[in-house]
């Protein structure tokens, strides 16, 4: 994740984007009528990917599970989100000036639900929707959008690309360029991340216990129950692929609303905490429950006018091998030990 002074050929959404292909694959993603969504996909899954980068639909044949035209919620791997927030400030003589409020690039999160109901109050706006960069291959999508500074100071662009890898990994790079005249800093990434291996069946919504390990998020399903589709794990990568150590993490309830129980376990919902960047640093594993994850990274770049810094994620469903069986279930009771002393703490 380092500061780059040489930008990539990029597509910004103006006459050079004119010929990609925008149509949508034979996919139901569950959309959001204030964005536009695209399903980057392949053999091995699908993943929807709206304007700002947030999906709340994924789907992976593993386990022989088809990829649906419709919307399936049993085969959906997320009923809530996975969303990024990056939030920076300005800097002047008087210091840093925060001018990303909550740091959501979306407008709007499911938080929970099943539909975007949460106002996120970002201060992003679309310059090019989502669309696949190249014709006739949905592998890969981008889309750019922009953030205007205060004061007519300029203008801050964050060009997203998602990737469906041959292997059914999801890469996803986010490409912040300073188009003003203002230095940015204090600049933070973060991902959350709300996966369900059994699906997003309400009942099967609690069925995960997530856990942060050596900088990668991972949430594990019942492999013994019919619904299961597969493991999630998600970490941080550079612009090269590389694995990027998170410095804070979080381990939270998905419901903003407080009806979960396992909001007193975590301390509360992941959200405001991800909004106010006050991380609880909880490594799990905790469930099983309608749990997320999320990996920050602080980055000490200060970034000048025409310069640029990209961040990136991975995100992989993984069955697990009958060999592996055993040390899932020993995860899992090791995670019903744990959850058991705290009912009695309680």
């Amino acid at each position: 994740m380092q500061k780059k002074l040489q930008l990539r050929a990029i597509c910004l959404g103006l006459a050079a984007c004119a010929g990609l292909s925008a149509e949508a694959a034979v996919v139901g993603c569950n959309t959001d009528a204030t964005t536009s969504v695209l399903a980057v996909n392949n053999e091995l899954g699908a993943y929807c990917v709206s304007d700002y980068g947030w999906s709340n639909t994924w789907y992976s044949t593993s386990n022989n599970h088809p990829i649906p035209s419709v919307y399936d919620q049993e085969l959906d791997l997320f009923s809530g989100d996975d969303a990024v927030n990056l939030s920076f400030s300005i800097l002047d003589e008087s210091g840093p000036i925060p001018v990303t409020g909550n740091g959501w690039l979306t407008p709007t999160l499911d938080a929970g639900a099943l539909f975007p109901f949460y106002n996120t109050n970002s201060n992003w706006s679309v310059r090019s929707p989502v669309q696949y960069t190249t014709p006739g291959d949905e592998t890969k999508t981008q889309s750019v959008i922009r953030l205007t500074l205060p004061g007519n100071l300029g203008v801050i662009d964050s060009v997203i690309d998602t990737i469906m890898m041959p292997d059914g990994a999801v890469r996803q790079f986010y490409t912040l360029i300073n188009n003003s005249d203002a230095l940015l800093t204090d600049i933070t990434f973060a991902d959350y991340f709300n996966f369900h291996p059994n699906g997003s069946l309400i009942a099967a919504t609690q069925e995960g216990f997530t856990s942060i390990d050596n900088g990668t998020a991972t949430v594990i399903g019942n492999r013994a129950l019919p619904n299961y589709i597969g493991n999630g794990f998600m970490h941080l990568i550079d612009e090269n692929g590389n694995h990027v150590t998170p410095t804070r993490q979080d381990i939270g309830c998905a419901d903003v609303l407080g009806f979960d129980p396992n909001c007193a376990l975590t301390g509360g919902a992941a959200i405001p905490r991800v909004e106010t960047r006050t991380y609880n640093g909880l490594a799990g594993p905790i469930g099983p429950g309608d749990l997320a994850a999320t990996l920050a990274f602080d980055s000490p770049a200060v970034l000048g006018d025409g310069e640029s810094i990209t961040f990136g994620l991975e995100k992989r469903v993984v069955p697990e091998p009958a060999a592996l069986l055993l040390v899932g279930v020993g995860m899992i009771a090791l995670a019903l030990g744990r959850l058991s002393g705290s009912l009695k703490r309680v």
